[in-house]
C-alpha cells in the first residue's frame, strides 16, 4: 500500500493524473481489507486533489466529503487543514472568492496552531491569490510576500515557483508589468529545473497574457502555443481552455479573425463541460470582442450583455 502511494505521488509530481490514479487506486483496493484509516484518508484526499486538478469538481467534492469525514473521526488536525484548503480551492475555481477566503483562514489558523511553516505559507499564497481575484490586492500582496520569505526559508523550490506566479499576477493588476515579468521568469526557471510541465505551462501561460496586454502579440501566440501542449497532455481542461480563449484574444490583437474565432469555439466547447462560471464569463466576453473587431455590433451586445450577467451574479 505505502509503495502504491509512493508512486502515485512521484505520477503527481510529473503532473500524470492517469499514472497517479492507477496506484492509488491499488492502494484503495488493498485499504478495503484493513482497518486503517489514515491510510485511507490520504488516498481519499489524493482523488480529491487529482479530480481538481482536471477540473471534475463534483468527483473532487465527494472524495474530499470522505476525506473530511475520516479526518474528524480520527481528530488529524493537519488533515483538516488539507481539507480546508482543498474545498477553499474549489470555490476559488467557481469564483467564490469570499467563501474561499474564509476556508484558506481556517487553513492558516490550524497550521499555525501546528507550527508546520511550509504548510502556512500554503495558506497564506492561496489566501493571497483568491483575495487577488476580490480586488483586495493590499492584502493579497502582503499574503503573498509572506508566502515567498516562508518557502525561501524552507527551501520549497515547487511552491516556491507557484508564490512568484501569483504575485507576478498580482503585479500585472497593478501595472507593474517589468517587477511582474521578472517574477514569472523566477517561476519559469525554477519550474524548468525542476521539470515541471505543470509550473513551466503556468509560467509560459502567464508570460503570454502579459506579451498580450502590453500589445506583443505575437510573443504571446508563441508563449501559449508552448504551453497548450503541455496542458493536453497532463489532462488539464480548464487550464486548456483558459490557453485556447487567450490565443483567440492574442488572434484578434493580430485581426486574424478565423484563427481566433476557431481557438475560441475550442476553448467554449471545453468550458461547457466544467462547472466555472468564470471561464465561461470569460468566453462570453471574448466573442463580445470578436464581434465588435468583425463589425458585428448586435452580436457583440449580446455576448457583452450575457459576460456582464455571469461577472454580476
Amino acid at each position: 500500500i505505502l509503495c502504491y502511494d509512493k508512486l502515485g505521488g512521484l505520477a503527481m509530481q510529473n503532473s500524470d493524473f492517469d499514472q497517479a490514479l492507477f496506484f492509488y487506486r491499488l492502494a484503495d483496493s488493498l485499504l478495503q481489507f484493513m482497518d486503517w484509516p489514515r491510510e485511507k484518508a490520504i488516498i481519499y484526499g489524493n482523488y480529491a486533489g487529482i479530480y481538481k486538478d482536471l477540473s471534475q469538481y463534483d468527483s473532487s467534492l465527494f472524495w474530499l466529503d470522505k476525506f473530511t469525514a475520516i479526518a474528524e473521526e480520527i481528530a488529524n488536525q493537519g488533515f483538516l487543514a488539507y481539507g480546508e484548503n482543498l474545498k477553499g480551492d474549489l470555490f476559488h475555481l467557481k469564483g467564490q472568492h469570499e467563501l474561499a477566503a474564509r476556508n484558506y483562514l481556517s487553513a492558516l489558523r490550524i497550521y499555525e496552531q501546528l507550527g508546520e511553516t511550509g504548510r502556512k505559507a500554503d495558506a497564506l499564497r492561496l489566501l493571497g491569490a483568491t483575495q487577488t481575484s476580490a480586488g483586495r490586492h493590499a492584502d493579497a500582496e502582503q499574503n503573498l510576500r509572506q508566502a515567498v520569505e516562508l518557502y525561501l526559508q524552507v527551501k520549497d523550490d515547487y511552491y516556491l515557483s507557484q508564490a512568484y506566479r501569483d504575485l507576478g499576477y498580482l503585479l500585472v493588476l497593478k501595472e507593474e508589468y517589468e517587477q511582474a515579468e521578472e517574477y514569472y521568469n523566477r517561476a519559469l526557471e525554477i519550474s524548468q529545473q525542476l521539470k515541471d510541465p505543470f509550473g513551466t505551462a503556468q509560467a509560459k501561460g502567464n508570460l503570454g497574457e502579459l506579451d498580450h496586454l502590453i500589445g506583443r502579440y505575437e510573443l504571446a501566440l508563441q508563449q501559449y502555443q508552448q504551453a497548450l501542449p503541455l496542458f493536453q497532455q497532463m489532462g488539464d481542461r480548464f487550464s486548456t481552455a483558459q490557453t485556447l480563449i487567450e490565443m483567440a484574444n492574442a488572434w484578434i490583437g493580430l485581426k486574424k479573425y478565423s484563427e481566433a474565432l476557431d481557438n475560441l469555439r475550442s476553448g467554449e466547447a471545453i468550458v461547457k463541460t466544467l462547472d466555472s462560471p468564470t471561464s465561461m464569463s470569460e468566453v462570453y466576453k471574448t466573442y463580445a470582442r470578436y464581434y465588435k473587431a468583425t463589425q458585428q455590433p448586435a452580436l457583440a451586445l449580446e455576448a457583452f450583455e450575457a459576460h456582464t450577467l455571469i461577472k454580476d451574479s
